[in-house]
């Protein structure tokens, strides 16, 4: 059962009542004891600013991908006249939204909302099949309408349709025994409909010690001097609280003295001005009543437990939340002795009569003055509160939505889910709406009906039926169109509703509404079949075979696909390319080519057979054919039940003379179109052979004439044994055919080649022995369960058949009642499994590579992103489509469709940069460094994290921001980076290349004191180091060999990266020349382009007395070039002052070439034990450093790089792959 939550009560300002926690804790209880039931939560996005803080409510309890947002345009708050038209289009798209979410139940927490803002709720103006329950409070205003209804017509109005909304609904749930009698009793509903499931409170209400510290600061904030009576809730007429104030002025001045009455919470300013001047028409002092305003929930537990006494004389509840609350805290409690107050309290002493301002003053009164009373009123409270828990509310609310659901005596519990055909049918319902309405008013809706699609769950199946519909021809294929469509008419797959489509060679595809009301045998309603529309998700399936209208719209399914519209088709063999001379047509061949190259262009081919995938395959390879990253093949068998297969009917006149003749004698039967590739000639011959040797046996070929079979038809219908021995039953029905079965001994089957072989099951079925071609699919169909013959001749064919006569007389011969086959149902379901559960990436992972597509600068950086992409287009995660996106300052995020396309050596011509799409379970992770786009779409980047996308960035470093002296002032890099990173940490979360960096990165949060509602999701991983793997640049210069010459000439130290100051070159530089000067016969090799802030460095490089001795500079050299380098040094010197991983170690690593490296954490975390670590302030520090390593070099006991652990970047880009797709990282220890 899939029950979804409609979550605005707690959104609106009912969030700050008792509704507001009774909706989030009711829907937190249902989620915990959910067990097999599927839940779903549906917020307004007309609130944006409560998403947050309720999907972090559930983080841990349920997939944010369960958490659903839908939009409609607004203001739409009833109160205003001028938004009538707005609340009307809203309802129906909230409608519309919940119903693609295909429920089982809808519940909605809180029905009566809207009037006074912009809460949305109906029930049947749209969707009048889901079951839809609602929370019943109270019927307060409809028992009391001089109060509440009549001063006040407008809302009188809104609330007369919400009450026949109520009375609509197919359950009601009570939130007290009173309240669902009261439901009973006032909106003339059978009781059966009304359960009452009670509430309860969450633990956070619970007696806490409070520190007298913490007592005095929120007594100050609220203006507390004394001890104090609570009261807390709402201020409207039935709370009651004029009399109270009544009350409380006629204690005894004794008491007031000593006491304050508090009313926490959020009550409207215009009733607490009222409230005060009750209380000074009163002779109240002003400190007497305290009005908190807005407490937050830990403030409230603090007051619960701190207050004297809690007082609640509302006259009229539901429930009384509030007053459980208290005693659950340990606040004595005393209230109202009406409506559900009683059952809530649940002690007679502590009740007063709510219309009798001195009842409620004498039990205050007792209360404040008699300890005793005081202590069984706290003691009682403890133990009543425990009557009431969440779990038992959402258990029976579970059960109440069960027993309507599912009736036992109307609907299996396994029934598919109805279809809401929720996108055909808005469009009509909307329309009566728009008149007059102008682009500034459409534009917006557009948007919103495109946001409610892409988070709704229903998805079209849209099946290619353009033969059928238009030309059914009865033919096997066709058996097997009508076959699948009805099968899944009957049971969609779970999410999906199936839709018939059909194209023809002059106009576009539309839905096949017609043909399949027909084909259900219902009324046709619609005029003419309206244009097939599409989103992402969607599945577009070929099962209908149509070579020349499919190739015609071979552009329109690219279309499709860059939309996010999943293609597949089903292939049903390779015959017309495999047999070419067999067919009829003499572009047969080229034309199933063209339309099986076509197909590699989709997403998936499901074949009929194994044998024909492998054929696929192996064609594709062997014609070098052209086909779409991620293209696969799978298979399914088909069914061959006629029952499932919607079999024709009908008996020619000659039908029991036929049987009959049959029956006389042993019959060979072969089922399958005249045509050269079955091989009824060879049948034909080789049973004359066996007439010729005296065999007395019947044969008889089930067939239309087919094509280049004319001398064989011919012969048959001049043969001599016609009508005796040898029958030509020529498009005869299923129902005749299946009586041949019945009377035949044998099934031939002698096809040269075939895609699947349904008449060998057809004839396991009848439990008729199988002789047939030893080709690799019989073989797969039928395995030992039949006779296999080889050979072309008659000769060969006879000799078999004696043979399987002489097995068969001893009862030796192969049987074939052990074939397995599957129904036409079982078959579908298999279908199913290939369309939606195998290959199916109905989720993105949007990669946002904007610096790459923008600048290929070729940094370091750039070649993680290179790399990391590389191995995701190539394997994209289960479920997922791997989707490189980028924006710019001046550009939103756009899919990098041209760039992939080039990236992966494809063809870009048809490739669009579209804006992207989003919808709940996606991915987009920032993969790419660009400090600028998300600073300037981080509104957008903070939308899709609302909507259910997780949203998470690679970091590399937070180096300008730890040392802001290394880079150009003027830029404020440090102050850039800042902002960047404080973008990425309100997103979903961050992935660290190194744990150094993620432990960075968790302390600069830390110390900027970010607030959060979710936890962020941080990790850490290491990078690739493989360059094979990379993306390698090539080329060498033409002085290469002279400089790699130089360089082995004596111990070559090398540095990699470029030059900047905190990579340390200045400070190796100086050191060097000490070294020289020592008499030091070494090289300094530099690796790294001209950077910033080195001005004097370069101009010192250039001008040195070593340049091109013993000191050597290479500016953007490839990585062709810099293996080379690598593999002529002795030595890699790694002397940065902060980095955020250190490749240059691991490649040296690579060519076994010592490290020495400055002692810092990220160098540990990759180098370990594997490097010489120093620690240098000044240049005679690091000379020494160098000397002393020098020293174990010579003697070989300086620490080797060689064991040191590397990943490929197969595997980096795999660990980053399933961090990205799990749930609730951690940082790793």
């Amino acid at each position: 059962m899939r029950i979804v939550i409609d979550m605005q009560g707690a959104q609106t300002e009912s969030r700050f009542r008792g509704i507001g926690r009774y909706t989030l804790a009711f829907a937190q209880a249902v989620v915990r004891n959910r067990g097999e039931h599927e839940v779903l939560l549906a917020l307004s996005g007309l609130f944006p600013d409560t998403i947050e803080p309720i999907r972090a409510a559930f983080e841990g309890l349920l997939p944010q991908e369960n958490i659903r947002v839908w939009h409609a345009p607004g203001p739409v708050r009833e109160v205003d006249s001028n938004n009538h038209t707005r609340r009307e289009v809203a309802e129906l798209l909230r409608e519309t939204f919940l119903a693609s979410l295909q429920p089982d139940v809808l519940h909605i927490t809180s029905l009566i909302e809207g009037f006074d803002d912009d809460a949305v709720s109906s029930i049947g103006r749209f969707d009048r099949q889901t079951l839809v329950s609602v929370s019943l409070y109270d019927l307060i205003p409809l028992l009391n309408p001089d109060q509440y209804l009549k001063p006040n017509p407008p809302y009188a109005a809104y609330y007369e349709r919400k009450i026949q909304w109520l009375r609509q609904a197919g359950a009601l749930l009570a939130i007290s025994a009173y309240a669902r009698q009261e439901g009973i009793d006032c909106l003339s509903v059978e009781a059966a409909r009304i359960t009452n499931v009670s509430t309860a409170i969450g633990p956070e209400f619970r007696p806490i010690a409070v520190s007298e510290e913490l007592a005095r600061a929120l007594c100050r904030k609220i203006g507390l001097i004394r001890s104090f009576v609570l009261y807390t809730g709402g201020g409207d007429e039935r709370k009651n609280l004029p009399r109270l104030i009544e009350a409380w002025s006629a204690l005894p001045p004794a008491l007031r003295t000593t006491h304050q009455l508090l009313f926490a919470g959020k009550i409207p300013e215009d009733d607490i001005a009222k409230f005060r001047r009750i209380a000074r028409s009163h002779g109240l002092q002003p400190d007497e009543l305290q009005f908190s305003g807005f407490v937050s929930d830990e403030e409230l537990v603090q007051l619960y437990n701190l207050c004297k006494l809690y007082v609640f004389p509302s006259w009229h509840e539901g429930f009384g939340l509030p007053a459980l609350e208290a005693m659950a805290c340990g606040a004595p409690v005393i209230g109202a002795n009406t409506t559900s107050l009683p059952e809530v309290i649940g002690l007679e002493e502590a009740l007063f009569d709510p219309l009798d301002a001195m009842a409620i003053r004498d039990k205050m009164g007792k209360a404040l003055t008699d300890p005793a009373f005081l202590t069984r009123l706290r003691d009682h409270g403890l133990t009543q509160c425990k009557r009431f828990t969440w779990d038992e509310t959402a258990l029976r609310a579970i059960g109440a939505w069960q027993s309507n659901v599912n009736p036992p005596a109307t609907k299996s519990a396994n029934a598919p889910r109805q279809a809401s055909n929720a996108r055909q049918d808005l469009p009509g319902a909307i329309a009566p709406y728009l008149a007059g309405a102008d682009a500034e008013q459409l534009i917006p809706l557009a948007t919103h009906i495109a946001q409610n699609e892409n988070s709704g769950i229903e998805r079209q199946l849209l099946l290619d039926i353009s033969e059928l519909c238009q030309h059914d021809a009865a033919t096997g294929v066709q058996r097997v169109v009508r076959s699948y469509f009805r099968q899944l008419l009957q049971a969609p797959p779970p999410g999906f509703r199936v839709e018939p489509v059909y194209a023809t060679l002059s106009h576009g595809y539309r839905y096949a509404r017609t043909y399949k009301a027909k084909f259900l045998g219902l009324p046709v309603t619609a005029a003419e079949d309206p244009p097939m529309h599409w989103q992402r998700g969607d599945i577009f399936f070929g099962l209908d075979m149509q070579h020349h209208v499919q190739l015609a719209h071979a552009a329109f399914y690219s279309h499709l696909r860059s939309e996010g519209v999943v293609i597949k088709f089903l292939v049903y063999d390779l015959l017309p390319i495999q047999l070419a001379n067999f067919f009829k047509d003499s572009n047969a061949k080229e034309l199933h080519e063209q339309w099986l190259q076509m197909i590699a262009a989709q997403d998936e081919a499901i074949c009929i057979s194994k044998s024909t995938a492998d054929a696929y395959e192996a064609w594709i390879k062997v014609n070098n054919v052209q086909f779409t990253t991620g293209f696969c093949t799978d298979w399914v068998h088909m069914g061959a039940d006629l029952e499932g297969s919607h079999p024709s009917t009908g008996l020619p006149a000659d039908a029991s003379q036929v049987l009959q003749s049959l029956r006389a004698r042993p019959t060979f039967l072969a089922v399958s179109t005249l045509e050269p590739r079955k091989g009824q000639a060879q049948i034909l011959d080789a049973l004359d052979l066996l007439w010729a040797q005296g065999f007395d046996v019947n044969l008889v070929f089930v067939g239309q004439q087919g094509w280049k079979v004319e001398t064989l038809a011919q012969r048959i219908e001049n043969h001599p044994q016609l009508h005796q021995r040898l029958f030509w039953l020529k498009g005869i029905s299923d129902e005749y055919l299946n009586q041949v079965y019945q009377v035949s001994a044998c099934l031939i089957a002698a096809s040269i080649n075939e895609g699947f072989g349904l008449p060998l099951i057809e004839a396991a079925r009848h439990r008729i022995p199988i002789i047939a071609r030893d080709i690799p699919v019989f073989k797969e169909v039928a395995g030992d369960a039949a006779f296999y013959f080889s050979g072309d001749t008659a000769a060969d064919l006879a000799d078999s058949l004696h043979d399987w006569h002489i097995l068969h007389e001893q009862g030796q011969h192969p049987k074939s009642e052990g074939m397995r086959w599957l129904t036409w149902q079982q078959s579908a379901e298999k279908l199913k499994a290939a369309l939606v559960e195998r290959h199916y990436p109905r989720r993105q992972l949007l990669v946002d590579i904007s610096e790459l597509v923008q600048r290929d600068s070729r940094t370091g950086i750039q070649r993680v992103v290179r790399s990391v992409l590389k191995e995701w287009l190539k394997n994209p995660p289960d479920g997922f489509a791997v989707e490189p996106v980028y924006a710019s300052v001046e550009k939103p995020y756009h899919y990098a469709r041209q760039f992939a396309a080039q990236f992966l050596g494809k063809p870009t011509k048809d490739q669009v940069d579209e804006p992207i799409t989003y919808m709940p379970g996606d991915i987009f992770f920032g993969l790419d460094l660009n400090h600028h786009a998300p600073r300037v779409h981080q509104a957008f980047l903070q939308s899709m994290y609302l909507a259910g996308v997780d949203v998470r960035f690679m970091v590399y470093d937070l180096l300008p921001v730890q040392f802001p002296q290394f880079w150009e002032p003027q830029h404020q890099v440090h102050l850039v980076v800042a902002e960047w990173l404080t973008v990425v940490a309100k997103l979903g979360g961050a992935v660290c290349i190194s744990k150094a960096v993620a432990d960075d990165f968790a302390a600069w949060m830390q110390k900027s004191n970010l607030v959060r509602s979710r936890p962020f999701k941080l990790d850490w991983f290491h990078l690739g180091a493989d360059t094979d793997n990379s993306v390698p640049s090539k080329g060498l210069p033409d002085d290469a060999n002279a400089v790699l010459m130089a360089i082995q000439q004596r111990p070559a130290f090398l540095m990699v990266g470029t030059l900047e100051p905190r990579k340390g070159h200045e400070q190796v530089l100086d050191a060097f020349e000490q070294f020289w000067a020592a008499g030091a016969d070494v090289n300094l090799v530099i690796v790294g382009k001209h950077g910033w802030m080195v001005e004097s460095l370069v101009e010192r490089m250039r001008g040195h007395c070593e340049l091109g001795k013993r000191l050597f500079w290479l500016k953007g050299v490839s990585d062709e070039y810099l293996e080379k380098v690598y593999a002529a040094s002795t030595c890699l010197i790694a002397a940065s002052y902060g980095e955020g991983f250190g490749l240059p170690l691991i490649e040296a690593a690579q060519y076994k070439l010592p490290i020495i490296a400055r002692d810092i954490p990220v160098f540990r975390e990759v180098a370990g034990e594997h490097a010489y670590y120093f620690n240098a302030a000044q240049p005679d520090e690091l000379a020494q450093a160098l000397r002393d390593w020098l020293t174990l070099y010579q003697t070989k006991k300086h620490p080797r790089s060689d064991a040191m652990p590397w990943r490929t970047w197969q595997q980096s880009a795999a660990e980053l792959m399933q961090i990205c797709l799990a749930e609730n990282i951690k940082t790793r220890k």
